[in-house]
């Protein structure tokens, strides 16, 4: 069996604890559902469903993935981010 690699396009942005407005322009319809903790460390809460909260810590990224037709926000861990994550002008760059 052959393995492949499927590449996309998606946005994302990484939560530095400072950039409030940054992930507010990210999460789009899910903004009013969106808190910031203030206790250490701090947190993005992202409620995706009434029973469903996504947490992110400062340095974790969070990704606009196309899921089927729509769009759906998703927790990257940095270390995840960084393994298979490319800047996109760093690869129109190398063609």
């Amino acid at each position: 069996m052959a393995r492949y690699r499927k590449t996309i396009e998606v946005e994302a942005v990484q939560w530095t604890g400072d950039n409030r407005d940054e992930v507010l322009a990210l999460v789009g319809s899910f903004r009013s559902r969106t808190t910031f903790t203030s206790h250490e460390p701090s947190l993005v809460q992202i409620w995706m469903t009434e029973w469903h909260r996504m947490e992110v810590p400062v340095g974790d990224w969070i990704a606009e993935e196309p899921m089927g037709d729509t769009m759906a926000l998703r927790h990257v861990w940095v270390s995840e981010f960084a393994a298979g994550y490319q800047p996109v002008q760093d690869i129109e760059a190398a063609q």
